[in-house]
């Protein structure tokens, strides 16, 4: 396994990757799948590697498929009381800054005959439950004041302390890969790609002094709520 993770690595890190060699090393690495995932799974987790940009989609809010837009990074945090964050920066075209999209609800880790509704599979399934966003605005969106719930169900082919590499099923298609490395100093992270200057004793402080999320639903000639976009 060490082997693998380190030819997969030395992949994600050669300015010109052979995607080929990759999908045989992730598909490998099904092998060492995992029984139970925790505590590996505890922390913050930085997004290194997909296949295609609809992994992202799937995984996050999305709002990069909308024009003049794009999700530079995404980070992944889960916790032991089964509570998960995904945070997206996003890079909007235009006099726009980059800004932080952060979804929140639950994680749950369980196999078919725990009770996962329409999963054809016997495989065990990392559970992602959204139900709210915090967007680009700094504001904050529940399911009480009209946000769309959204689950996701990823197939961890692999987790340690390090690495965390998951699939998502692609209705026939080849599988959606993801690779995640762990983040250590995620505020910090934050901090340098939102240009914000972080000290000791700061906080991020998510969100912008202009409205990108309206910036963007006009660029896509109509006004939509970012869930909207959501498959």
């Amino acid at each position: 396994m060490n082997a693998i993770l380190d030819d997969l690595f030395d992949q994600i890190e050669s300015e010109k990757r052979d995607l080929t060699s990759m999908n045989t090393m992730l598909d490998k690495m099904g092998e060492y799948k995992p029984d139970a995932i925790s505590p590996s799974l505890n922390g913050d987790w930085k997004l290194v590697f997909v296949d295609t940009a609809e992994a992202i989609a799937q995984v996050g809010s999305a709002l990069g498929q909308l024009p003049g837009s794009s999700i530079v990074d995404l980070f992944a945090s889960f916790n032991v009381k089964g509570e998960v964050a995904i945070q997206e920066v996003v890079r909007v075209a235009g006099p726009f800054p980059t800004v932080r999209n952060l979804l929140s609800g639950t994680w749950e880790y369980k196999d078919k005959a725990s009770g996962f509704a329409g999963d054809t599979l016997s495989e065990p399934r990392l559970q992602c439950t959204y139900t709210e966003m915090v967007d680009g605005r700094n504001k904050k969106t529940t399911i009480e004041t009209g946000f769309k719930q959204k689950t996701v169900q990823l197939d961890v082919r692999y987790v340690d302390s390090d690495v965390l590499v998951a699939f998502i099923r692609n209705e026939g298609l080849q599988p959606l890969r993801l690779v995640f490395e762990k983040e250590l100093e995620l505020e910090k992270e934050m901090g340098r790609l939102l240009r914000q200057n972080i000290t000791p004793g700061s906080k991020v402080q998510a969100g912008a002094p202009v409205n990108p999320i309206i910036a963007l639903a006009q660029l896509a000639k109509g006004e939509k709520k970012p869930w909207e976009f959501w498959k």
